[in-house]
C-alpha cells in the first residue's frame, strides 16, 4: 500500500481481505489479515505479508486498512493514498466507513493505490497439510512435499522421500504388546521413543529408545533398544544395547531393592505399507497410568 504518515501514530494497523456483497462492498469477517506496528510503517510504499489466502479467479474481494484498536487522531495517523476523479482502476473503487465497518460509502471515481503479488498454483510445490486428504501450497507441521501444482484443481504427485511422525499412548502394565501402524510405504528406518513413569509405591521414571534401519532384520531377536530408569532416590542408569528377548535382564538401582528392566521398544516387523512396534513391559516396578510412544519413520 502507498500510505501517508502524519505525526507518530501508536498501536497497530491491519490490512485485511474481505468478501463483497452484491454492491461490491465488504461483508462478513476478514478472510485473511496482516497486522503490523504503526512505528514500522512510513510515508510511501509499505509491504504487508503473511495472508496465506487462496483466492478464486473471477471473484471480487475487498481490501480494508484500519487501526487495529480504533486509535489515532487528526495529528497522528496513517492514511491510504488514493487518486480522485480519473478512475484509474476501472474494476473497483474506493469505499470508506466511519462506523468501524457497520456501513460503507463508495466513491465511483476514487481508487486507492495498491499492488498485489500472488503465487500461482502452476509450478508451485504442494505439501501435505494437517487436514487428512488435503494438499496445499503451504506446508503442514511435518513439511512433507508431495509434488507440484499444475492448476488450481490439478497436481503432479512426486513425493520424493516420505517421512512420518506418529504417536500413540499406552496404559502401563507388565505385558508385552505389539502395535501395528499403517504408514502407506516401506520405511528405510524407524526410531521409537517412550517416556514413562510410575507414581504408585516406589516412584520411577524412565525413557526407552528403539531403532531399526534397512539391512537390519526386525524382530525380538534383532530389535535394538536402550532403556534408562530413574527412581526418586537413585541415579539415572542405562542398560546396554540388548535384544527384546532379554526383558528379564536385571538392572541394579541404588536403592534397597533390585528391579528388572521396565520397558523396551523395538521394531518387530516391516512391510510395504506398515510397521509393528513391540512394547515389552516387565519387572516389579513397571509404569502405570497413560504414557506415550513417539515414532519417526522415514
Amino acid at each position: 500500500l502507498t500510505l501517508t504518515k502524519t505525526g507518530a501514530p501508536a498501536g497497530n494497523y491491519t490490512l485485511a481481505v474481505y468478501a463483497v456483497d452484491g454492491s461490491s462492498l465488504p461483508t462478513g469477517a476478514a478472510l485473511a489479515s496482516a497486522t503490523v506496528t504503526a512505528a514500522s510503517l512510513a510515508t510511501g510504499d509499505n509491504i504487508f505479508t503473511g495472508f496465506n489466502l487462496s483466492v478464486s479467479v473471477g471473484t471480487t474481494y475487498a481490501l480494508g486498512f484500519f487501526h487495529a484498536s480504533g486509535g489515532g487522531d487528526a495529528g497522528n495517523n496513517l492514511a491510504w493514498n488514493y487518486q480522485a476523479t480519473t478512475n484509474p482502476y476501472t474494476t473497483g473503487n474506493r469505499v470508506s466507513s466511519a462506523d468501524s465497518g457497520v456501513s460503507w460509502s463508495a466513491n465511483a471515481t476514487d481508487d486507492c493505490k495498491f499492488l498485489i503479488e500472488y503465487r500461482s498454483y502452476s509450478g508451485t510445490d504442494l505439501f501435505l497439510t494437517d487436514t487428512a486428504g488435503t494438499l496445499s501450497t503451504l506446508p503442514g507441521t511435518y513439511f512433507q512435499r508431495m509434488g507440484i501444482g499444475v492448476s488450481s484443481v490439478l497436481g503432479l504427485i512426486s513425493p520424493g522421500e516420505p517421512s512420518i511422525y506418529a504417536t500413540y499412548s499406552f496404559t502401563g502394565s507388565a505385558t508385552t504388546v505389539d502395535t501395528e501402524i499403517e504408514i502407506g510405504f516401506r520405511p528405510k528406518a524407524v526410531i521409537c521413543v517412550t517416556a514413562w513413569s510410575r507414581t504408585t509405591a516406589t516412584a520411577f521414571t524412565g525413557a526407552s529408545y528403539g531403532l531399526w534401519t534397512h539391512g537390519m532384520t526386525p524382530g525380538a531377536s534383532a530389535g535394538r533398544c536402550v532403556s534408562m530408569t530413574h527412581s526418586s532416590t537413585a541415579s539415572t542408569l542405562m542398560a546396554p544395547l540388548t535384544d527384546l528377548s532379554g526383558i528379564g535382564q536385571a538392572v541394579s538401582v541404588t536403592t534397597a531393592t533390585t528391579a528388572t528392566e521396565e520397558v523396551k521398544l523395538g521394531v518387530m516387523s516391516v512391510s510395504a505399507k506398515s510397521i509393528t512396534i513391540r512394547r515389552a513391559t516387565g519387572g516389579s516396578v513397571h509404569p502405570d497410568g497413560t504414557n506415550n510412544v513417539y515414532l519417526m519413520i522415514f
